[in-house]
C-alpha cells in the first residue's frame, strides 16, 4: 500500500515529466480574449503564470486525509496546461485525474479548475469539472506559516469558469504538508 505521502512524490514527478512532454493545452473561456490582444513576447514555452506543488491534509468538509500533485501553468499566449492528481481515504481510496482548465492568481493565493479525464468514483465521473483555491505562504524562515488549500468541490463548466475569476467559495482553507508555488 501506498502512503499518502509517497502518493504525492510519485504522482508530482510523473505530472512534471508529462507536462514537459508536450502535454494539451486548453484555452478557458476567460483566457480567450486575452489571447486575442498582440503582444510584443510570444514564447509560448516560457510560462508567464504557474500554480505548481502537491499537498496533504485533511479535507476541511469530511475530515478524512486528502493528497494532490498538481502543475498548472498560463503561457504568453494566455493558453493553460496543466494535470491533477488527486487521492481521497474516502471508501477506500478515491482517485482522480484531471487536465487544468483554467486558474488566475491573486497575490499569494489561486483559483482552479480542473475536467476529469480519469476516476474510479461515480460520484465525480468524467468530465465533471472540479474547483478548488490554494494559498502559497512562503514557508520559509523562522515564523514558518504552512501553504493552505481549500477542499475539492464538483461544478459545471460555467461555475468553474467564474470560480477562476473570482473565486466563489470553496470552504475553509487548510494547512498542508507538503509545499504549493504561485507564481505571478
Amino acid at each position: 500500500m501506498v502512503s499518502a505521502r509517497s502518493f504525492i512524490v510519485l504522482s508530482l514527478s510523473a505530472l512534471l515529466g508529462a507536462c514537459s512532454d508536450g502535454a494539451s493545452r486548453v484555452m478557458g473561456p476567460a483566457v480567450m480574449a486575452a489571447s486575442a490582444a498582440p503582444s510584443l513576447s510570444r514564447d509560448r514555452d516560457d510560462p508567464k503564470q504557474s500554480v505548481t506543488g502537491a499537498a496533504e491534509y485533511i479535507e476541511p468538509q469530511i475530515q478524512q486525509p486528502e493528497a494532490y500533485a498538481m502543475s498548472a501553468i498560463r503561457h504568453t499566449d494566455g493558453s493553460v496546461s496543466g494535470e491533477v492528481e488527486l487521492f481521497l481515504a474516502l471508501n477506500g481510496g478515491i482517485r482522480i485525474h484531471g487536465e487544468v482548465v483554467c486558474f488566475a492568481v491573486l497575490g499569494n493565493r489561486a483559483n482552479l479548475a480542473m475536467r476529469i479525464t480519469r476516476t474510479n468514483t461515480p460520484d465525480a465521473p468524467t468530465g465533471t469539472y472540479l474547483i478548488w483555491s490554494v494559498a502559497d505562504n512562503d514557508s520559509n524562515g523562522p515564523h514558518r506559516v504552512p501553504d493552505q488549500s481549500s477542499g475539492f468541490e464538483t461544478a459545471d463548466g460555467a461555475r468553474a469558469t467564474e470560480h477562476c475569476a473570482s473565486g466563489v467559495g470553496v470552504g475553509a482553507f487548510a494547512p498542508i504538508h507538503g509545499n504549493l508555488e504561485v507564481r505571478n
